[in-house]
């Protein structure tokens, strides 16, 4: 009589193996569950931070060139996606790798390439060809932000091409 009792309290306990034949369960202490849990929230958030970071960095570099740099002009060479895309409200804006033959006063010219978010209604401002204000770091030359679109060098000049309106 005792075994029936005790088989009657074994089948009556709840079984989590109910996959049937082949099935894989792994019995888990609550301090695995726990660190499981903290772990597949830390990481997203970590991710997030070094992101966010990233991020502001580039953009008080970009600032503190616009404020600072040499300006200058660049023609636009190429243009490639990025490989991002960041959506505010409405606003789309793209990840833009641009390269651009760069004009300093003074300076023979020379290429560079610049990554930049820009909002896709302003694209036809980055296509190839096209001119754009630019700020350049006197210490690094590669290092630069684009701070407008810009007319061509000499536009409206005598012997130059003609303003664009």
């Amino acid at each position: 009589m005792t075994d029936l009792v005790g088989y009657a309290v074994e089948f009556a306990k709840p079984k989590f193996n109910r996959g049937g034949p082949g099935s894989f369960y792994i019995p888990l202490e609550p301090e695995i569950v726990i660190l499981i849990v903290v772990a597949s929230l830390a990481l997203p958030l970590l991710l997030l931070v070094i992101f966010f970071r990233k991020g502001r960095a580039r953009l008080a570099n970009e600032q503190r060139l616009l404020a600072t740099g040499t300006p200058g002009q660049a023609r636009v060479l190429g243009m490639q996606h990025g490989g991002a895309v960041i959506k505010i409200g409405v606003q789309r804006s793209i990840s833009l790798l641009l390269s651009l033959e760069v004009h300093l006063q003074g300076r023979p010219p020379y290429t560079a390439q610049v990554q930049k978010f820009v909002p896709e209604l302003n694209l036809a401002l980055f296509q190839q060809g096209a001119w754009l204000d630019v700020r350049v770091d006197p210490m690094n030359p590669n290092s630069l932000a684009v701070a407008g679109a810009a007319s061509p060098p000499n536009a409206g000049m005598p012997g130059g091409a003609p303003p664009m309106y």
